[in-house]
């Protein structure tokens, strides 16, 4: 219900409020102030006259005067790496409080979660007028202005270059304003001013003046579903294929991530630009996957041409060049010379020999003229099949149309923006950093498969090599009865055949009651099953486990006649279990190690081996469980990085329990050490102006 205060009470309370909100000393990287004004700026026209506001305000004991406002949320995401929609903006005029969410907190379950998620506010906006400070709310649905590519309006959305507008009617009772929209390439991140909203008027209750306020815009993440890669995750709202799709954060459940999701470009390769001389420009490039990215990779020598506007070097939706082809499977850059040094348009088409390994960076110099004001360039990841980065097909213009060369600050920040990771579309992908045909593993030129999708595009790939019957085919699991009372069992890891070649850890088995489970789906894993999935430590699973009544549980740890610890591709675990009927159900966990906290199990309860009468199940009746109970799952523990290629997985970390965490279901900031988004201000621009 709506609480009810008069002018009266609540006037010596708002006369003495101390700040605006978002004016604290803290602040966030997700935030800038660069393009927001001042919430101090006033402009003395736009306010009503002050006497008008204590006679009826103080002297008279009425209500306040009311004001109208204008609210403008305008995708700006265009000017950034992530182009995305907004979803329909649920808003609120309100007192003092938190009506939407209140960090460090866990949803109210009021339908902010169905538009975090889902884009769907339609619940939020039903009771948003109930919450408890409320004056006002409302539910805006259709956006204003053009797209920034000219594409039709969304259903719900705003899309890059478009607008939300809405007028909201408050006063000094009711002086501050929230809302929330989703960012759509996300799993469950929103755009806010924060849980106690944003001030309209200030502490002498006069309305502020017209102010752009995206300096106190956050990006919020609501901590209920599990991030996955910025516009590439499958269960993210462009891409889901129900509305609630996606896991909880910071619980064991399915592993149904994409394997093979690639970071933005920014966390990949960084440019800086300097000026030599009144044509010329220095270009540097700094690989940054092994400490911005969640792929650690090498770069390719880098091909780069200048030009007029009548060439490009790709054109996306086509075919890639034969050249384009070769340098992004093979890192080869000498056929793209010869294809494009005599093309029209083209001044000069030259490759470097310069590779940078993570952290490390090389540089290029680049005359240019008005003839040929355009640079372009590509750059291959050698842990990726066929991906490579670059500018959209135009390229940037080095020149300006006065015909001097323009700001190497200017040039340099414009890049770094615009910059792409796109698929050349030659070749199949697999899982970044373990593919056995990418540049980096391939043992001959061009081995991999041909892509399906034989065009240039933005990388997208959202495919889960894990997903499917023995998660995705890694290994082949039988136990098979001797018909004495022993049943012997062999776990092959099978993954060199498969898309996802992987170690596995030293194995935990268990034989229980069928009353103990090994974890259970949709809550926390235990410490101990954290070590194992993250690190691949099993002692400490081993003794949970045998602390807990009618369990008895043992550690495979080296592969059939080898020795040392842990299964690599083609080895394979053996050993003999004796069941009992008051013991007669199995399971086991193994950390899957090109991971960063998943692992291999028969389900949380795992398969009974012996009926109710003590006799040996048949093989046949055991492997079809088997075939419908071992899946790899996800701890929920340690954000997930691409493929095999994350700096913090198992067998690529320095020490054990490196790794962000995936979220404790809290309302917070977005601040996650795997997955990078860009600054608020290049996603959104948000203004208030006050009406006559």
């Amino acid at each position: 219900m709506k609480r009810k205060i008069s002018w009266q009470a609540l006037s010596l309370v708002i006369l003495s409020s101390a700040l605006f909100l978002g004016c604290s000393d803290e602040t966030d990287e997700t935030m800038s102030s660069a393009d927001a004004g001042t919430s101090a700026d006033m402009d003395a026209s736009t306010l009503p006259d002050s006497g008008a506001l204590v006679d009826a305000g103080m002297i008279d004991g009425g209500p306040p005067p009311s004001k109208t406002f204008q609210v403008r949320i305008e995708n700006h995401s265009h000017t950034s790496m992530l182009p995305t929609a907004l979803s329909s903006v649920v808003w609120t005029t309100h007192s003092e409080g938190t009506p939407l969410f209140i960090e460090g907190e866990v949803d109210r379950g009021e339908g902010l979660q169905a538009l975090a998620e889902d884009g769907d506010g339609t619940a939020l906006a039903a009771v948003a007028g109930d919450l408890t400070g409320v004056s006002s709310s409302g539910y805006e649905t259709t956006a204003t202005g053009t797209t920034a590519n000219g594409s039709e309006n969304a259903a719900g959305a705003a899309l890059p270059g478009q607008a939300f507008e809405f007028t909201v009617t408050t006063n000094a009772l009711s002086p501050y304003l929230s809302f929330a929209t989703m960012v759509a390439e996300s799993n469950d991140l929103f755009l806010s001013p924060g849980g106690g909203g944003l001030k309209l008027f200030d502490d002498d209750g006069m309305p502020r003046a017209a102010t752009d306020i995206t300096a106190d815009v956050g990006l919020w993440d609501l901590g209920t579903e599990t991030n996955e890669a910025p516009g590439s995750g499958r269960n993210q709202g462009a891409r889901q294929a129900n509305p609630g799709d996606g896991n909880p954060e910071g619980v064991v459940h399915l592993f149904n991530y994409s394997t093979r999701s690639l970071p933005l470009a920014i966390d990949l390769v960084e440019f800086s630009v300097t000026k030599l001389s009144e044509d010329t420009l220095r270009f540097s490039v700094t690989n940054t996957s092994e400490d911005k990215g969640a792929l650690t990779t090498s770069l390719s020598p880098v091909f780069w041409a200048t030009h007029s506007d009548a060439w490009s070097l790709f054109t996306e939706g086509m075919a890639a060049s034969a050249g384009l082809r070769r340098l992004a499977r093979d890192a080869i850059l000498d056929d793209l010379v010869t294809e494009h040094s005599s093309a029209a348009g083209v001044g000069l088409a030259q490759a470097e020999i310069d590779k940078a390994g993570p952290g490390e960076s090389y540089s290029f110099e680049v005359s240019t003229s008005m003839q040929q004001a355009q640079l372009s360039f590509a750059i291959a990841l050698t842990q990726c099949n066929d991906v490579f980065i670059s500018l959209p097909p135009d390229g940037i213009r080095l020149i300006s149309d006065q015909g001097n060369l323009r700001e190497a600050e200017d040039i340099a920040a414009e890049i770094n923006r615009r910059l792409i990771v796109w698929d050349a579309g030659a070749e199949r992908n697999e899982p970044p950093g373990i593919g056995p045909t990418q540049i980096a593993r391939q043992t001959a030129a061009n081995r991999g498969s041909p892509d399906a999708m034989a065009e240039v595009r933005r990388y997208n790939d959202t495919v889960n090599d894990l997903e499917g019957p023995r998660a995705g085919g890694i290994v082949n699991l039988t136990i098979e009865s001797d018909f004495t009372g022993e049943f012997t069992i062999t776990l092959e890891n099978t993954s060199d055949s498969s898309n996802f070649p992987t170690r596995l850890s030293a194995l935990v088995w268990m034989l229980h009651d069928g009353g103990t489970k090994l974890f259970a789906d949709g809550s926390a894993a235990s410490p101990q099953l954290e070590s194992l999935a993250e690190d691949g430590n099993p002692d400490g699973l081993k003794g949970e486990l045998n602390s807990m009544p009618n369990v008895t549980a043992e550690i495979v740890r080296s592969p059939d006649g080898s020795m040392g610890e842990g299964l690599n591709p083609g080895q394979r675990y053996v050993w003999t279990i004796a069941p009992s009927v008051s013991n007669r159900t199995f399971n086991f966990a193994t950390m899957i190690q090109s991971s960063n906290d998943s692992f291999l199990a028969l389900g949380p309860q795992g398969i009974e081996l012996l009926d109710a009468n003590g006799q040996p199940k048949s093989n046949m009746e055991i492997s079809n469980e088997i075939t419908a109970r071992l899946q790899a799952w996800d701890a929920g523990t340690e954000g997930n990085q691409s493929g095999g290629g994350g700096p913090d997985q198992g067998t690529n970390q320095s020490f054990p329990g490196r790794g962000p965490a995936e979220g404790d279901q809290l309302i917070r900031k977005y601040g996650n050490g795997v997955w990078s988004y860009p600054l608020v201000k290049d996603l959104v621009r948000v203004t208030v102006t006050p009406l006559d």
